[in-house]
C-alpha cells in the first residue's frame, strides 16, 4: 500500500508536470511552473485521498490545509502575473540554454520542481496511511 502510494504520487506529479512544460512551451511562458507549485500539492493531497479511500479525520484535516494553502499561493502568484510575461529567470534561461531549452525546460525546472514537490510532499502522502490498517500502531 506505502510504495503503491508513492509511486502513484510520483506519476501523479510527473503528469501534471509533462502537461504544465507542454502548456508552457505552447505560451512561451515557463514561469507557469510558478503557479503549478502551489496546485501541485492541491492535486497530491486530494488524489491521495481518493487513493487510500480513507477518510479519517487527520487525512481530511491535511487534505482541507494543504488545498487552502495551495490555493492562496497559486492564485497570488497568478494573480501577480496578470498582464506580465515570462519572469526575468525563465527569460535568461530561454537565452543561455539556446537550442537545448526544450530539454533543459523540461528537466531543469519542470521535472526538478516535479521531484521536490514529491519530497515536500511525502508528509502529506504519509499522513494518509491508514496505520491501524498496515497493525503499526
Amino acid at each position: 500500500m506505502i510504495l503503491s502510494l508513492f509511486l502513484m504520487s510520483a506519476i501523479v506529479i510527473a503528469l501534471l508536470m509533462s502537461c504544465g512544460f507542454i502548456i508552457a512551451q505552447k505560451i512561451n511562458d515557463n514561469s507557469i511552473i510558478d503557479i503549478l507549485w502551489g496546485l501541485g500539492f492541491i492535486l497530491v493531497a486530494i488524489f491521495t485521498l481518493i487513493y487510500t479511500s480513507t477518510y479519517l479525520a487527520r487525512q481530511l484535516l491535511i487534505t482541507t490545509l494543504v488545498t487552502i494553502w495551495g490555493l492562496r499561493l497559486s492564485l497570488q502568484i497568478g494573480i501577480r502575473k496578470i498582464g506580465k510575461g515570462e519572469d526575468i529567470r525563465y527569460q535568461k534561461w530561454r537565452k543561455e540554454w539556446g537550442d537545448k531549452f526544450l530539454f533543459n525546460s523540461f528537466f531543469k525546472i519542470f521535472m526538478l520542481q516535479g521531484l521536490a514537490m514529491f519530497i515536500i510532499s511525502l508528509p502529506i502522502i504519509l499522513i494518509k496511511v491508514n496505520l491501524a490498517s498496515l497493525n503499526l500502531i
